[in-house]
Order: C-alpha cells, then structure tokens, then sequence
C-alpha cells in the first residue's frame, strides 16, 4: 500500500508547530482512506495509521520463530565476543597480519602466537583471567608478555593492567627515586599520588631532577 497525493489544500491545522505556509495535501491510502497530510511528511509515511496498527497486529498473531528479528551474535566456540574472546583475536591480529598498525613491533619481529585454536588458549588462560577480574574491573585486563621477545604461550604469558603492562616495554626509560628504580615516570606518579603531567613537564622541559619534580 502506498499514498496516492489527490491535490492541495488550505492547511487548516495551524499551530505554532505547523505555520500557515506549510503546504498541505489531501491524500489516499492503499486502503481507500482520505485524509490531510503535510509536504514534508510524504517521504516519511507510505501508509496511514490504521494500516500500520494492522500491520503490527498480523505481526504479533505469528510464532516467535517466524518473526523478522536480528540473530544473536554467536561464535562457534560458544563463549560469543566477550572480552575475553577479544583479547585472541587481537593478539592473532598483531601476529598475522600485516596490515594491523602494531604489526611491525609483534609479526614483523617474528613474534608468533603458540596457541593453535581457541580452546587452547582458553584451558590456559582462562582460569587466572577470572582470578585477575575478580581483583581489577574486566575491561582493564590485558595479555602481557613477560619476555617481550619471545612468543605468546602459556609460560610467557600474564595478565596486566595497562599500567603495569607499560612498565614492561622496550622503550622504557627507568626513574631512579631515593636509591630506588622505578619502570617509568607513570608509574612512580601513580604510587606517590602525583600530578603526573606536572612531574613530566618539570623533568622533560625544565631539566629538574626527579626529587624535585616530585617533592615540590
């Protein structure tokens, strides 16, 4: 059923929603039904409201089955796109394919993932994965890499916020505070409940020590 325009009429509806100018149309339905219409609405509505209101009524007299609705995401692992699941997939990512940013510092060094299906990784990894949830919220948990030059496998491999993951890079550049060292500036922040942008501009810009920038 589609709506037939039948000619221009006077918009007799006026409010402060629908000025005197708006431009309004007699129309008819596939049903045979008349009715006033606004210019603006006919790409909108195809049908009038009685139709639409038996439409849905014939809808909700079919079974479940038979109704249009959109299949659950679902993997064929049965654990569905968790964030557990997300956490494989990326890592296959960084390891396979050339085209992920991150391949250059996991593939292109010839860093391989050693888990050949899901259920592998899932009996390995999946029960400290629970006890590391149960301390930290679940979306910053993250697959770390003890040795950052050997392989993604059981032996190697620990769960890590990203704070704690970062002190683990190649990069880093270690703080020494009162005889002691530190991973990287973040983290000695984060320990002493410093401003962690203020402490970086004071030793990067202005060449303080890390006593200073820290104490006062």
């Amino acid at each position: 059923m589609t709506i037939t325009v039948i000619r221009q009429v006077e918009n007799t509806q006026r409010s402060e929603s629908r000025p005197h100018w708006y431009i309004t149309y007699l129309v008819e339905c596939g049903c045979w039904k008349q009715y006033l219409m606004l210019k603006k609405n006919l790409k909108r509505n195809k049908t009038c409201k009685d139709c639409v209101i038996k439409k849905m009524a014939d809808i909700n007299r079919k079974p479940i089955e038979l109704r249009k609705r959109k299949p659950p995401k679902r993997h064929l692992h049965h654990m569905g796109w968790t964030p557990f699941y997300k956490k494989r997939v990326s890592m296959i990512w960084r390891c396979n394919y050339p085209s992920v940013h991150w391949y250059k510092n996991y593939g292109g060094r010839w860093i391989k993932c050693e888990w050949n299906s899901f259920e592998e990784f899932r009996d390995d990894m999946y029960e400290s994965y629970l006890k590391f949830v149960k301390k930290h919220w679940e979306w910053s948990a993250t697959l770390d890499r003890i040795n950052t030059n050997w392989n993604y496998n059981k032996e190697n491999c620990r769960w890590r916020t990203m704070l704690e993951q970062q002190s683990n890079k190649r990069n880093n550049h270690r703080v020494v505070y009162r005889w002691k060292e530190y991973p990287t500036i973040k983290w000695l922040c984060e320990l002493l409940w410093k401003n962690y942008a203020r402490v970086f501009r004071r030793i990067h810009n202005y060449w303080w020590s890390v006593e200073d920038a820290i104490e006062k």
